[in-house]
């Protein structure tokens, strides 16, 4: 329970512009991709915000379920989840008339639909992380420690209006009030008591997922609304701080070996509190990694919890890479991101891999991506 009050290649999240200091730099890129838009001078300085971006992340990547059945209403239909940095750290969600999404031959794919996700600037924060056995063979060097920190700092510097808390799910796991997980630190804890808590990050058990998600679902949704209302209640201003947040990340290396409720009173929780789920897969439940040892059930669980809870599904091909990921998530959250139907036209078949490119329109920032066909 947590105390009364008093969210290519997705491997490298990142790619940054390398740019020489000087204005004289930055009104020559301006003239350069003014031209490139087709816009004259004159509009420069609509395109002023777009020059201070030098930093694209690949939050996630779900193909629709009919991604490869001809005729079907989803065919070849991907969802990708953009986030943005500007040259100053902060994060936004990019302009989708900015952003290019090529297939592996560099042919442009179309924008299908689009959607602006705004961030927050109060909210409460949750972060479940698998603490099955199977966590000690896929990361055995313990990258999910430095994960919950690294989001549990990007969260505290968004702002001082947002509650966090860090859980662990597996069959071994309850703290008493929790029968499939145990809370690490509780909702309202500050980034160093997260960080010095995911030192216990432990690997043991079963994987109760969807109980685990249940149990912290019911308590944070009520939490976040007595947590609303106190800040309510202050009468604090600004949009950020209307568009309160609720998020739930999870991550995972496996499907749900061990629960008793289906992925369906997961979604249908969540859902009617508001709150985004927010996966991250790694090992089996990666989406990164070959056929071999990846495992279709897990990555299709987690791509379906983020898909039908509004948030998003990203995935390493490393545990190296996972902190990265992480980040990524926390910087969204706060600086939004945005929502990217892209359409194939000829979409590969079933358990193909697919690969391509996104990028922001005439500059270098960009980034690989890559999934399975489903």
């Amino acid at each position: 329970m947590f105390p009364a009050v008093g969210a290519a290649d997705p491997r490298r999240s990142h790619a940054r512009l390398p740019r020489q200091p000087g204005e004289p730099m930055r009104r020559n890129a301006l003239v350069a991709l003014s031209a490139t838009l087709g816009v004259g001078l004159v509009g420069c300085e609509i395109l002023e915000e777009l020059l201070t971006m030098d930093a694209l992340s690949l939050l996630g990547i779900i193909p629709k379920a009919d991604f490869s059945r001809a005729h079907a209403h989803d065919f070849g239909k991907v969802v990708f989840a953009v986030g943005a940095e500007d040259d100053r750290g902060f994060s936004l969600a990019p302009p989708v008339s900015l952003l290019e999404f090529r297939d592996e031959q560099g042919t442009l794919l179309a924008v299908a639909e689009e959607q602006a996700i705004p961030g927050s600037e109060a909210g409460s924060f949750a972060l479940l992380v698998d603490g099955s056995s199977s966590m000690l063979q896929t990361d055995p060097d313990r990258f999910r420690v430095d994960a919950a920190a690294a989001v549990a700092s990007e969260i505290e510097a968004c702002s001082d209006h947002w509650d966090q808390a860090l859980l662990e799910f597996s069959t071994s796991n309850s703290d008493g009030a929790m029968a499939h997980s145990r809370t690490l630190a509780p909702l309202g804890s500050p980034s160093a008591q997260i960080a010095e808590a995911a030192q216990d990050l432990d690997a043991d058990g079963m994987t109760p997922l969807f109980d685990a998600a249940v149990e912290l679902l019911d308590d944070l949704g009520e939490y976040a609304a007595e947590h609303e209302q106190s800040l309510m209640d202050l009468e604090l201003d600004g949009p950020g701080m209307a568009n309160y947040g609720r998020s739930l990340v999870i991550i995972s290396d496996g499907a749900d070996t061990a629960s008793r409720h289906e992925l369906s009173r997961v979604i249908q929780l969540a859902t009617a509190s508001g709150i985004r789920i927010h996966t991250i897969g790694v090992g089996p439940a990666s989406d990164a990694i070959d056929e071999m040892w990846r495992e279709p059930e897990a990555v299709e669980t987690l791509r379906e919890l983020a898909l039908k809870t509004g948030g998003t599904y990203g995935y390493v091909g490393s545990t190296a890479d996972l902190p990265a990921q992480a980040e990524a998530i926390g910087k969204a959250v706060c600086g939004g991101y945005t929502e990217v139907v892209v359409e194939y036209e000829e979409p590969p078949a079933t358990g193909e891999r697919v690969a391509g490119f996104v990028n922001i329109v005439g500059t270098p920032i960009g980034l690989p991506y890559t999934f399975t066909a489903p």
